[in-house]
Order: structure tokens, then C-alpha cells, then sequence
């Protein structure tokens, strides 16, 4: 059994262990803390980062719609360019098929060259001599030749005339045509304008996007790290706090047996004090002397009388 000596230095040193056990306990909780605390921060972070990225994502989700739209009008345009093309094309064939009958025909009639008023108070004359005047076969036939060719050098100017008219029919068409050209072009312009912008929009987008990806999955490998740590930490101060129990219950029981002991001890020393003293008033007893009723119980509680 360990002396009363033993005993104190022992529980000194259990609780010199116990105070540093704690401290290590106290340091390793705040440790703990620190980093459940940067977690938290980091998790705040992640919020922010999720809502830029949501934020972008939506934008870009707009742009795409944007540009499908742009690129849905850049179609259109381009169809209705090639129609325009198509249509100017045909007109100018017609145009150039007016232009080569009428280049015949002027090649037979000419309008600058010839009158049709002209030619038609010529022709009424004839018409008119071949009805009041009285003619032989030979003249009658000179006559209707020559209606003959007035009238149809009349038809060929009329044929002019209406060729005239569908031409300028045809270049109306065809400045027409190509004022709608010109509007589509102006506007093909624009809207490719648009389309480059809205495609350099969304480059720039994506590349944010994945930008913020990385950022975040950097973040979150930091943040498991940092998780990891911090429950590693938790587990040490589990263990550490059990210790710091264990230990407490130790020192607890050697103070109990240090009491003990003292106690045992003290009574130890009272008793010894009654011997003593009980010896001294056996002696006055002896020798005849007066004692105390006290001391007669004394020396009776001791078995000495």
C-alpha cells in the first residue's frame, strides 16, 4: 500500500496530467472551431459562386435564345434574298428578250424615224380613195399594198408601244427589286452585326461558366479538406475529453483514498492520544487518586478497568 507521501505525489502528477491533458483538449477545441468556422466561410463562398453561376447560366440560356432567334431572321433574309436574286434574275431576262423584239421591230419600223399619226392619216386617205374612187384591178392592188404595209407597220408600232410599256413595267420591277435588295442587305448587315456580338457574348459567358466551375470545385476540394481536418480534430477531442474523464475519475479516487488515509490517520492519532491519556488517569487511578467521571469512561471505554 502506497504511504500518505506516495500518495500526494501521485495525485500532483495526476493532476499536473489532467491540467495539461485539458489544455491540449482546450487547444484542439478552439483548433476545431477555427476550422468548422472557415468552413462556414467557405460555404458562404459556395452560396455566392452558385448564384453567379446560376445567374450566368441563365444569361447564357437567354443569349442562346436570342441567337436563335437572330439566326432564325438571318435565314429569313437570306431566303428572301435568294428570292429577290431569283426574281430580279428572270426580270432581267425579260427585260433583255423585250429589248431584242423591240430591236427587230425597230429594225423594220423605227417610231423616231416614222410618224404613226402619219401613217394613220395615210392609211385613212387610201381607205377612203379605195372607196370613193372609181379604180382598175392593177391600181386597186397598189392600193391594198399599200394598206397592206401601213397597217402593218402600225401593228409593229403598236407592238413597240406595248413592248414599251411592259419594259418600263419590267424596270419598275426591277428597281424595285433592287431597292429591297439594298433594305435586305442593310439589314442581312445588321442582324450579322448582331449575331457576331450575341456569339462573342456567349463565348465570353461559357468561358465564365467554366471558370466558375473550377472555382468551385477548387473550393470544394479545399472545403473537404478542411472538413476532413476539422473532423479529425473532433475525433481527437472526443478522445482527449474521455481521457480527461478517465483521468478526473482517477484523481478523484486518490483523493478519496488521500482522505481516507488522513482520516484513517487523524483517528490513528486520537486513539493514541486516549491510550496516552488513559494510561496517565490509569496510573492516578492506581495510586488512589480522585478522577474525573470523564476519565472513568475513558478508562472504561478502553477496556482498562
Amino acid at each position: 500500500m502506497l504511504s500518505k507521501v506516495e500518495l500526494e505525489q501521485k495525485l500532483r502528477s495526476l493532476r499536473i496530467e489532467l491540467e495539461n491533458l485539458i489544455k491540449k483538449a482546450e487547444e484542439v477545441r478552439i483548433e476545431r472551431d477555427e476550422l468548422n468556422d472557415r468552413v462556414r466561410e467557405i460555404n458562404a463562398i459556395i452560396r455566392e459562386k452558385r448564384e453567379e453561376l446560376r445567374a450566368c447560366i441563365e444569361s447564357t440560356k437567354k443569349i442562346r435564345e436570342q441567337l436563335k432567334l437572330e439566326k432564325k431572321r438571318l435565314s429569313e433574309l437570306r431566303s428572301k434574298k435568294r428570292f429577290l436574286l431569283s426574281e430580279l434574275k428572270k426580270l432581267k431576262q425579260k427585260r433583255v428578250e423585250l429589248i431584242r423584239k423591240k430591236n427587230t421591230l425597230t429594225s423594220i419600223v423605227n417610231p423616231r424615224k416614222v410618224s404613226e399619226d402619219r401613217l394613220r392619216v395615210q392609211l385613212e386617205a387610201l381607205k377612203w380613195k379605195y372607196q370613193t374612187t372609181l379604180l382598175n384591178p392593177y391600181e386597186e392592188k397598189v392600193i391594198l399594198n399599200k394598206v397592206e404595209k401601213l397597217e402593218k407597220k402600225l401593228r409593229y408600232l403598236e407592238s413597240i408601244h406595248e413592248i414599251d410599256k411592259e419594259l418600263e413595267k419590267v424596270y419598275r420591277a426591277i428597281n424595285s427589286r433592287v431597292e429591297e435588295l439594298k433594305k435586305i442587305n442593310e439589314k442581312l448587315s445588321e442582324v450579322n452585326e448582331t449575331v457576331s456580338k450575341l456569339v462573342e457574348k456567349l463565348k465570353m459567358h461559357s468561358s465564365n461558366i467554366d471558370v466558375l466551375k473550377r472555382e468551385l470545385e477548387e473550393i470544394y476540394s479545399g472545403r473537404e479538406m478542411l472538413k476532413s481536418r476539422a473532423d479529425e480534430r473532433h475525433k481527437e477531442y472526443i478522445n482527449l475529453m474521455k481521457k480527461v474523464r478517465e483521468l478526473k475519475r482517477k484523481v478523484d479516487d486518490m483523493n478519496f483514498l488521500l482522505k481516507a488515509y488522513e482520516k484513517t490517520e487523524k483517528i490513528a492519532k486520537e486513539r493514541e492520544l486516549k491510550r496516552r491519556l488513559a494510561e496517565e488517569v490509569y496510573r492516578r487511578y492506581i495510586r488512589g487518586e480522585r478522577i474525573s467521571l470523564n476519565e472513568l469512561k475513558l478508562l472504561i471505554e478502553l477496556g482498562m478497568i
